[in-house]
């Protein structure tokens, strides 16, 4: 979401130079023998060994608050540029982006307090705001997956590398699909399989789930599970089916249960049907 602009490869080595000078600073300890290393370490909080460890500190705090000023410049960038952008994929990308920030520049702020105030908190704290950042990141790769499209749609090509289908085969093979879906309206068939459409396609499955991994940026289950919500929302705007209990509309669109119709129904829109009914009006 915040794309850089391209730079010439040799830019990409000063990332390194932080690196380097924390190893060259790091290096006398790395080679000092086992009883010293250990006592240099269980003392490590000692005056008598803090003016070693300053230079390190510095290089840590120093250079990342360095790309954390450097990642802000570039997200208000960034959020100028989609300012006109509808896109809610884009507004979910900028908030996953500035709640990184924000948690980042909470750990670096933090870190730098207890470095100057009370180190043995360190131990602490270090260790729970990195399980709170991955439990984070976990959370949002889960609730809003279409983050990660980018990934998937990379991982997607290289799967496909070797097909043999040929550009004219997966337009044709993706118009019959849509007609099927919007036409015939078979999502609505709650024992639906990749297998059994495959077959009304009269194409193999592996072929049926590459058109639908390329073509549509989806799995599957995304995409039918997508047609099936979007005719729900036509049902509970259209007058004629006020009478409908939501379990029944979930029934209707082809979903099972009324679990799994909310579960993608909220997936989708961002909202519970409750919460979609009552926003509208309904």
């Amino acid at each position: 979401i915040l794309q850089p602009k391209n730079r010439p490869k040799i830019w990409r080595a000063v990332h390194f130079i932080p690196v380097i000078i924390f190893i060259y600073l790091l290096w006398p300890m790395l080679n000092m023998r086992g009883e010293t290393k250990a006592m240099y370490l269980m003392n490590i909080f000692e005056d008598r060994y803090m003016p070693a460890l300053n230079p390190l500190a510095m290089v840590r705090i120093g250079h990342l608050a360095v790309y954390l000023a450097i990642c802000f410049i570039v997200y208000r960038s960034a959020r100028k540029s989609h300012k006109t952008d509808s896109n809610d994929t884009h507004e979910t990308r900028l908030a996953w982006v500035i709640r990184i920030l924000s948690g980042s520049a909470f750990i670096w702020g933090t870190y730098t307090f207890l470095y100057f105030y009370d180190q043995n908190w360190l131990n602490i704290a270090a260790p729970i705001a990195i399980t709170l950042a991955l439990y984070g990141i976990g959370f949002y790769a889960v609730r809003f997956p279409e983050l990660f499209r980018d990934v998937q749609l990379k991982s997607t090509s290289a799967k496909y590398e070797y097909s043999k289908l040929s550009g004219e085969e997966k337009s044709r093979i993706k118009e019959r699909l849509l007609k099927i879906l919007q036409r015939d309206k078979l999502f609505k068939n709650p024992d639906l399989k990749l297998q059994l459409l495959a077959q009304r396609l009269d194409v193999s499955a592996q072929n049926l789930s590459q058109i639908i991994n390329e073509q549509f940026n989806q799995n599957f289950s995304e995409l039918i599970n997508s047609y099936r919500i979007e005719e729900a929302k036509k049902l509970l705007f259209n007058e004629k089916h006020k009478h409908l209990t939501l379990v029944a509309i979930a029934n209707d669109v082809g979903f099972n249960s009324k679990s799994s119709f909310n579960s993608a129904f909220k997936r989708i829109t961002r909202q519970t049907p409750s919460e979609f009914i009552k926003a509208n009006g309904l």
